[in-house]
């Protein structure tokens, strides 16, 4: 750290209607500048993406929750533009799958969130079962994948022809 500045870490989940606080990141010991999610978010942040949320693509959280989860970051610069640190926010990859199996906009659509940058599927919204079975696969081997993002097209799966379009976000995950 330079001069008098402090290394500082905080981290909290939701809990059953209360916040919990997890004391363990909050020590000496934790060097959460070696973690997976703090180096892949830095690393991605450039003067481009200053005021921009960057993404980690998937990963396991061995520390914490010990699940599958993606965190976004947006990065804090003091006043010379320094990068100084980063608010991030950690989204388990099951609540995004539960949350996303609640979205039906229409009766045979097919809604699928992936990270697009590391080609995988985090979660798929469909009434076909079945399609359960391309989450944590690759992103370009989903039938419904089309690598057009200009143009709307048509892919025909399960029988049916569907319009396939790409929704991107900030600097990572896409909806099909």
């Amino acid at each position: 750290m330079e001069g008098n500045a402090q290394r500082y870490y905080s981290y909290a989940s939701r809990g059953a209607n209360k916040i919990i606080l997890d004391e363990n990141c909050e020590t000496p010991e934790y060097n959460y500048f070696e973690q997976y999610w703090y180096t892949i978010v830095k690393k991605n942040f450039t003067p481009k993406t200053k005021n921009q949320v960057v993404w980690s693509a998937p990963y396991y959280d061995q520390i914490g929750t010990k699940k599958l989860m993606i965190t976004a970051g947006a990065a804090i610069y003091d006043r010379q533009e320094k990068f100084i640190g980063m608010a991030s926010e950690d989204w388990l990859l099951e609540s995004i799958s539960n949350d996303l199996k609640r979205i039906k906009p229409t009766r045979n659509s097919i809604l699928t969130f992936a990270d697009q940058k590391s080609d995988y599927v985090i979660a798929i919204s469909s009434n076909n079962k079945d399609d359960n079975r391309y989450i944590g696969k690759a992103f370009t081997e989903l039938p419904w994948y089309k690598n057009t993002e200009e143009e709307q097209t048509y892919t025909n799966y399960d029988s049916k022809k569907y319009v396939t379009f790409l929704q991107k976000f900030d600097s990572g995950p896409v909806i099909i």
